[in-house]
């Protein structure tokens, strides 16, 4: 005898794969996702379903960061989220350069390139 139907559809999800940007986002279904840190300029997969997205690595398959599915982005809501942020990178920036003259040069110009809100002269 066969066994009864389950209560809910199967529901299908996609795989795509997707490159970590330099500001720490993949874009998928055009919202945007952080991920790790560590994981800028690498490949991850994405496996996008109706309700949830999930960014896993690779090469062991684990699950890096999983997702409520979000609404559509507008570039002005990713950069809004970025100049949030910037103070975050300002507070690294007052770090590295307090590691040497070498590093306090790299910081000043890691500061410009990225419109921080401290002061890059005083690092």
């Amino acid at each position: 005898m066969p066994l009864p139907l389950p209560t809910t559809r199967f529901e299908y999800y996609r795989i795509c794969q997707r490159t970590v940007h330099f500001d720490g986002y993949i874009e998928a279904d055009s919202a945007y996702y952080s991920a790790p840190p560590r994981w800028v300029g690498r490949k991850v997969i994405v496996r996008i379903r109706r309700l949830w997205l999930r960014i896993r690595d690779p090469t062991r398959h684990e699950c890096i960061r999983e997702f409520c599915h979000q609404k559509r982005a507008a570039a002005h809501q990713r950069r809004r989220s970025l100049q949030t942020d910037a103070a975050a990178s300002g507070k690294v920036a007052a770090r590295i350069a307090g590691a040497g003259p070498g590093c306090g040069a790299f910081a000043r110009r890691l500061c410009r390139g990225a419109r921080c809100p401290c002061n890059a002269r005083a690092l």
